[in-house]
């Protein structure tokens, strides 16, 4: 950090900064990227999964992709912009192995980040056969 900065920011704390200051002597301030979204987690039902993650940075937007390949920037976007840290993918097909990648974006849409690759496949249901309770169930004697 240079003396001037050092000097400003003292002045600036204590009150009193000079009327013109040359633009140079500020420090360039931008907004603060938002870190990746984190700790996917699914959260299936009999035709949909759950996407959800936790939020790095306040006040951001994520998008959703999906692909059926593992490839950094392949899939489609499947939620456009959103608030949210979960979005409901209704549209899978079971059995099908998928990817999903998180990204955040700055209020006004830019990318900023984007989560690794997270794999999920929806199974097929099983059927399974239950016994009928109402039929006495023989017991073997030894």
């Amino acid at each position: 950090m240079n003396r001037s900065f050092r000097r400003l920011a003292c002045a600036a704390l204590l009150g009193g900064l000079p009327a013109s200051l040359p633009a140079q002597q500020f420090p360039p301030i931008g907004p603060v990227k938002p870190g990746f979204p984190a700790g996917m987690v699914f959260t299936p039902s009999l035709r949909s999964v759950k996407v959800s993650w936790r939020a790095q940075v306040p006040n951001i937007r994520y998008s959703l992709s999906r692909s059926t390949d593992s490839t950094a920037g392949s899939g489609s976007d499947i939620s456009g912009l959103i608030a949210e840290t979960s979005f409901v993918d209704a549209t899978l097909v079971q059995g099908t192995h998928y990817f999903y990648r998180v990204s955040a974006h700055f209020l006004d849409g830019r990318k900023m980040a984007m989560s690794t690759a997270a794999p999920f496949t929806l199974m097929k249901p099983v059927a399974v056969e239950l016994p009928d309770l109402k039929k006495p169930v023989p017991v073997k004697k030894p």
